[in-house]
């Protein structure tokens, strides 16, 4: 019945796509937000998110030409454009990795990432229609929050457990129940189908909400960033904190007097109790390991500097394997996996980067700083 349920929004997001793309849109962008599965079988035949977003993006790419008559923006689909074009290329010269296979990974690549921002892009013409879909992720991500507090406080996750079972997944909530670092046991996904996914969305949603709210909302600007905040810093994912760190430096220098005396307060308590972390009690462990990451005295838990020196090592063995120039292949990383399971140094491949000089090699770190580039440039 559930998945029933899930099924029939995907159709009603493909039929209303014909008559109004943006509402459309606004369904598959909140199914992305609380839905964590989406392949779908009956019988012997499977049906996945990406075949509905590919039929959604031909009757886009019909309106526009057809229906509507519009012109098309190219601006935000050239880097999408270029990237594909190069990673087809070296995908001929890449030998380690069958042509086939690397094509299919690319396939899934396109449709997985690059259908959906193309057609916001083209879709968005007027600021009511950027709060149309802020307003959904807004929602999304207040729900998620809370149940994110639910889990923490429950150590439970009943609708991963529950949806895992019933899609036929790994349920990485009891993947990750008994994890214990620095006094949290337990990371914590909320409604996503990874709990790094989760700490991810969760920088995305804190800048973008201080990017959205006028002075107007302070309230619920305060309110709804004390609650992602609170996930981000639960979640027991390092990375996600420190990427966080990062974003807030950049942010800054645009930040309010108000908001500056604020974070240089928080910013002065943190290095205060960065001094002795004792004062956390049973959470010092857990302050250590983010606080102390390159100290190699002190017991961080999980992936230390010098595991990431190890795995680094381990990614340049491969990668030279395969060439250093375009590497052993796109879609390399995940087909080892499904073959063989976790790699004995670089595990689950979990660094981005690490994969990108694995698969496509000089070329993928060269294409990849153009497309972060490009992204930055036109967000700016």
């Amino acid at each position: 019945m559930i998945i029933a349920i899930f099924f029939i929004w995907l159709m009603a997001a493909l039929i209303i796509a014909i008559f109004n793309l943006k509402a459309s849109l606004g369904l598959m962008l909140a199914y992305l937000m609380l839905v964590p599965y989406s392949t779908f079988t009956f019988s012997s035949v499977t049906i996945e998110y990406n075949y509905v977003l590919a039929a959604m993006f031909l009757i886009f790419l019909t309106r526009i030409a057809f229906i509507n008559g519009e012109q098309f923006d190219f601006t935000f689909i050239k880097p999408f454009a270029i990237f594909v074009l190069i990673i087809f290329l070296s995908s001929f010269v890449s030998t380690n990795l069958d042509f086939n296979t690397q094509l299919s990974s690319l396939r899934s690549f396109v449709l997985r990432n690059f259908l959906f921002p193309i057609m916001l892009w083209q879709i968005i013409k007027q600021k009511s229609d950027v709060n149309y879909y802020v307003k959904i992720l807004l929602v999304c991500f207040s729900i998620m929050g809370l149940y994110g507090l639910y889990c923490f406080i429950s150590g439970q996750n009943p609708y991963i457990t529950f949806l895992s079972d019933l899609f036929g997944k790994q349920d990485n909530n009891e993947v990750f129940a008994e994890i214990e670092r620095g006094g949290l046991t337990g990371k914590i996904q909320s409604l996503t189908s990874h709990p790094m996914l989760w700490s991810l969305l969760l920088c995305l949603g804190l800048f973008s909400s201080y990017i959205y709210f006028n002075l107007e909302k302070k309230a619920v600007f305060y309110i709804f960033n004390l609650l992602l905040f609170f996930n981000l810093m639960v979640c027991n994912v390092r990375s996600g904190i420190i990427a966080f760190a990062l974003g807030f430096a950049f942010f800054f220098t645009h930040f309010s007097v108000r908001l500056k005396m604020i974070s240089i307060s928080v910013i002065i308590l943190i290095l205060m109790l960065s001094i002795d972390t004792s004062l956390l009690g049973k959470y010092q462990g857990y302050a250590d390991s983010i606080i102390f990451f390159a100290d190699s005295d002190k017991d961080v838990g999980g992936s230390s500097l010098d595991m990431r020196l190890i795995q680094l090592g381990g990614a340049v063995e491969i990668w030279q394997d395969g060439g250093m120039f375009f590497g052993n292949g796109f879609g390399w990383t995940g087909n080892y996996r499904s073959v063989y399971g976790d790699h004995p140094i670089l595990l689950a491949f979990e660094s981005i980067i690490y994969i990108i000089v694995i698969e496509n090699g000089l070329i993928g770190i060269l294409l990849y700083l153009f497309l972060f580039y490009q992204f930055f440039r036109i967000n700016y």
